[in-house]
């Protein structure tokens, strides 16, 4: 049992340090992978329902934010976004059917693909030879597969991702007001604890994480 102390977001208030390269406070443009690809605004939303669907998606990108298309989306219309070059959150088993499963040779002609794998805890092997096949196939067929995989709580986790081809991680397993995950699962970890944990294990590895609000 770990009993050391972990705190949520508003346990702590971030202490002003001296500005060196940043020469206005507009100025929070971002990457999203390992490439020189930079968004303005670092916000993602949240690939859940009720959230981004088909006809406000453009409202989201036109102000900047990075809109991701929830699972609870018709898979077609999530494969239309797809092969436009939309980020969209698949299951585990919607991830390995495209481009992993026997259904991969109907994949379209998209040259880079930009996935979620959303799921309640992507700390487990299958999602590591999951990811690790897709990039395989992906290398040998010509195109890109950009994958942040989430939801993970921890270092170990974190570590495990980018050893197994993670282009980016999700922070957050039951830290947010209306999550229930800690209640009645008893699993989680407090949002700012896990987003420092794991951004020290990304150090020097060039991954980006972004993380639940909390």
């Amino acid at each position: 049992m770990d009993n050391s102390v972990k705190y949520c977001l508003n346990d702590k208030c971030i202490v002003p340090a001296v500005i060196t390269e940043i020469e206005s406070r507009s100025e929070c443009q971002t990457r999203y992978d390992d490439s020189t690809r930079y968004v303005r605004t670092p916000i993602f939303t949240a690939p859940m329902c009720t959230v981004v669907d088909h006809d406000n998606y453009h409202t989201w990108v036109e102000n900047g934010i990075q809109a991701i298309i929830p699972r609870t989306v018709p898979w077609l219309t999530r494969c239309h976004h797809m092969e436009i070059g939309h980020w969209v959150a698949v299951s585990q088993k919607e991830f390995y059917n495209y481009f992993c499963g026997e259904a991969r040779v109907l994949r379209g002609p998209a040259q880079t693909y930009y996935i979620c794998i959303d799921t309640a805890n992507a700390h487990r092997k299958s999602i590591y030879d999951m990811v690790n096949e897709a990039k395989d196939y992906a290398d040998k067929e010509g195109y890109q597969i950009v994958v942040m995989v989430g939801n993970i709580a921890t270092a170990e986790a974190a570590k495990y991702l980018v050893e197994n081809g993670a282009d980016g991680v999700k922070v957050g397993i039951g830290p947010g007001s209306i999550c229930t995950t800690r209640i009645i699962a008893g699993v989680g970890v407090p949002q700012l604890t896990a987003i420092f944990e794991v951004a020290e294990a990304l150090k020097g590895t060039g991954v980006p994480m972004i993380a639940d609000g909390g």
